[in-house]
């Protein structure tokens, strides 16, 4: 790799000598194999920087930075800053400054991000503002022109806000660069992002669209299959033979299964070991499968740079009898793969191109695409389940799986995963105590589809509001007045973890619909019947339990809109009494005077 002719930065301020042939890495950050490896390293002048090279990982994608796709007027200014992201990190006076939140060594991958951000800002600059020829000629109506920028180019939110954030890094990691190549303050740094990224459309955080319950149900099914087929084959052999066919087949299986019934995010998944299970066996013979893995979220050493090795998570995740058998299936095929120990190697087909042993996000992907393609034309055809509508559905991807899992924890509690395990059941054995699920995050993960769940279901309440509805039954003014609250406080908000925490703490605005008993809950703790006999301390208050839903209680209310549905209940009791015995028909008559003491309470609330 040749190193191109370096421009230097002339200032008597600068801190550095900005050569050509200086180290563009830490040596101690760069990968130890590589160094093993005595493979020439990324000098300071080269065009392209291998960030890979700093990925600590099993599974690191290819993360190249090529200078000369920068203008040339700014190409050395933002090499420079990006040689200090990485080595040096952000200048200490931005690290604690209110409305940044921005860590001093972003990990590499952030890194890629961030500098991929420096170039449409630079490709903006040298088009939209061509008199501007260094940095420092950049001033406040130029940034405040960027931003505008982002909100007419870029409907997402996040979007707009990565284009400011890499501005917000490009002044932070000028630090050492000369004030006559430095980029000014930008404006958002002392009133925040909120103002310059504008309103996007109403929408949660979490963009990452959940699978449906038509096709988590025909994949999961299927991927069970395939990994009960698989054993049978192979189970008891010793060292079998397979044809990289069915090592990639019974790989995009378990990572489906492993992934979505322990909720782990992708590099979680990836970097798992061959003896990460743990069959437990307590004194009542009750078995628990614990998964032993690392953790990447969040993991940095003191300096504040991320360990993209991670570390050992202090707890195991937990699944069922179905994830341990997919993690047996995937230790048969990673043997037959090679001896490196890890669950999910790549095939040594070729000559390795990069670091690494374990699969990418990327290929991990793709190998689920082609088993979802195979589900559809063997499997699904086989056992008679409706094929995955590929073209609604869109690309089945890893990171699906964990907010999945999420969705349907919180919004089908009583719906079925498979093999007859239902998602409530589910729910208890990811959360049970040493599990970590608040480590893991997919606790607040599905604390924020409750809570987008409420949300939709106050949307829906306020538009029945408006249309004239009568509400009724004993939690009726408590109703009425937790959605004058709602529309106060957060009609119009922008649905963040922040926000949806904000709700969550409010008093009065936990609300649920029951379409089984057709009932709303304005939920109170102290007064549901549904919890009685538990402990006024115990975690299983927080939310109503719907499956044990008590006409008798309290927290019920109802809309024209469950009136509706009682009403259309009792019409098909009606004519069910008059087809049973005397016993069962004197039940249905009693549960018909019920429905109408409700429908005439109803009427009198009018």
């Amino acid at each position: 790799m040749t190193s191109a002719a370096v421009i230097p930065l002339h200032s008597d301020e600068a801190r550095i000598s900005w050569a050509a042939d200086m180290p563009a890495f830490p040596r101690d950050q760069v990968r130890p194999d590589v160094l093993a490896s005595g493979a020439r390293l990324p000098r300071y002048g080269d065009d392209e920087w291998a960030l890979s090279l700093l990925d600590h990982g099993d599974s690191p994608n290819s993360l190249r930075v090529t200078w000369s796709t920068f203008p040339a007027r700014f190409r050395e200014t933002f090499r420079a800053a990006g040689w200090t992201m990485i080595n040096k990190g952000l200048n200490p006076d931005l690290i604690n400054l209110r409305n940044v939140g921005l860590v001093s060594h972003p990990a590499p991958g952030t890194a890629h991000v961030v500098i991929a951000q420096w170039r449409l800002f630079a490709r903006w600059l040298e088009h939209a503002k061509p008199s501007i020829e260094s940095l420092s000629e950049v001033e406040d109506a130029d940034l405040r022109a960027w931003a505008t920028h982002l909100r007419e180019t870029y409907a997402a939110e996040t979007t707009r806000l990565q284009g400011l954030v890499g501005v917000t890094r490009l002044y932070g990691h000028s630090w050492l660069i000369g004030r006559d190549a430095q980029i000014m303050r930008p404006p958002w740094l002392g009133t925040g992002y909120k103002r310059f990224i504008g309103e996007a459309t109403r929408r949660t955080e979490n963009s990452t669209p959940p699978i449906s319950s038509e096709s988590i149900s025909t994949l999961l099914t299927c991927a069970i299959d395939c990994i009960d087929d698989f054993l049978k084959t192979y189970g008891n052999k010793r060292n079998p033979s397979l044809r990289n066919r069915e090592i990639t087949r019974i790989t995009a299986a378990s990572i489906t299964v492993i992934a979505y019934l322990t909720g782990m995010r992708p590099q979680e998944v990836l970097s798992l070991r061959t003896d990460c299970l743990k069959i437990v066996e307590n004194d009542t013979g009750g078995i628990r499968y614990e998964v032993r893995g690392r953790a990447f979220k969040n993991v940095r050493d003191d300096e504040g740079r991320q360990l993209t090795q991670g570390r050992a998570r202090k707890q195991p995740w937990l699944t069922i009898e179905a994830g341990a058998r997919a993690i047996r299936a995937a230790a048969i095929a990673a043997k037959a793969t090679d001896s490196s120990g890890l669950l999910f190697p790549r095939l040594r087909m070729r000559k390795a191109v990069r670091q690494g042993g374990a699969l990418t996000v990327a290929v991990a992907n793709n190998r689920i695409t082609d088993f979802v393609s195979h589900v559809n034309a063997v499997l699904a055809p086989q056992t008679g389940r409706k094929p995955i509508d590929v073209e609604s559905e869109g690309n089945i991807t890893l990171r699906r799986f964990r907010r999945t899992l999420a969705f349907h924890i919180a919004r089908q509690p009583l719906g079925e995963v498979a093999l007859g395990v239902q998602y409530g059941h589910l729910n208890i054995v990811t959360g049970q105590g040493y599990a970590g699920r608040s480590e893991a995050g997919l606790q607040g993960l599905i604390d924020f589809e409750r809570m987008t769940k409420v949300v939709e279901l106050l949307d829906s309440l306020v538009e029945e509001q408006e249309s004239g509805t009568t509400v009724s039954g004993p939690a009726a003014a408590r109703l009425s007045s937790a959605l004058m609250r709602y529309e106060t406080d957060f009609a119009g908000t922008t649905w963040t973890d922040k926000e949806a925490k904000r709700m969550r703490k409010t008093p009065g605005l936990q609300i649920f619909d029951n379409p089984n008993t057709m009932v709303l809950c304005v939920f109170d703790a102290a007064t549901s019947r549904c919890h009685a006999g538990t402990s006024p301390s115990s975690t299983t208050r927080s939310t109503p339990a719907l499956d044990n839903c008590a006409r008798s209680c309290a927290n019920i209310a109802r809309t024209d809109r469950h009136i509706a549905a009682l009403r259309e209940e009792r019409e098909g009791l009606a004519t069910e009494a008059t087809q049973v015995p005397e016993p069962i028909a004197a039940r249905l008559h009693q549960r018909i005077a019920d429905i109408d003491q409700i429908v005439h309470d109803h009427k009198a609330a009018a």
